[in-house]
């Protein structure tokens, strides 16, 4: 019983952690680009009047500070695989610089994981772990 749960422990645990990263990566882009907030739940601010009349003319919302404009950040932000390991980062390296820049501009933490995204990362892994760690007697 205990061979049969390391094997599927084995088998299982890279999908396991991407499913928990996956978790992470979704509800930091809720937060960030739908709710327009930091790592602490608070507003990002708002736009200056001249990027405001900008993201207007191109029919973009200004009522609160997004971050969203073409889409190529949040995209940016995924799962994949540095060297051997999976992580939660940047496809681009702009897209890291803007994320930095971001933070400076608005003197918030912005692009961190948040405790409450953490809990439901394990929350979600939990759940995978019990669902595949099943064994019939």
């Amino acid at each position: 019983m205990i061979e049969r749960l390391v094997d599927i422990i084995e088998a299982n645990s890279d999908k396991w952690l991407y499913a928990a990263l996956s978790r992470i990566e979704a509800d930091m882009k809720t937060r960030i680009f739908n709710l327009g907030q930091d790592v602490d739940g608070l507003g990002l601010g708002t736009y200056s009047p001249k990027y405001a009349q900008y993201r207007k003319a191109n029919n973009k919302q200004t009522g609160y500070k997004d971050l969203e404009f073409d889409g190529d950040l949040r995209r940016s932000i995924q799962v994949g695989i540095s060297g051997n390991k999976r992580v939660l980062g940047y496809a681009r390296t702009d897209s890291r610089l803007i994320a930095k820049g971001q933070e400076k501009q608005t003197k918030k933490i912005i692009f961190k994981v948040t405790e409450d995204e953490k809990k439901a990362a394990l929350e979600t892994l939990k759940q995978e772990f019990e669902r595949d760690t099943r064994i019939s007697r």
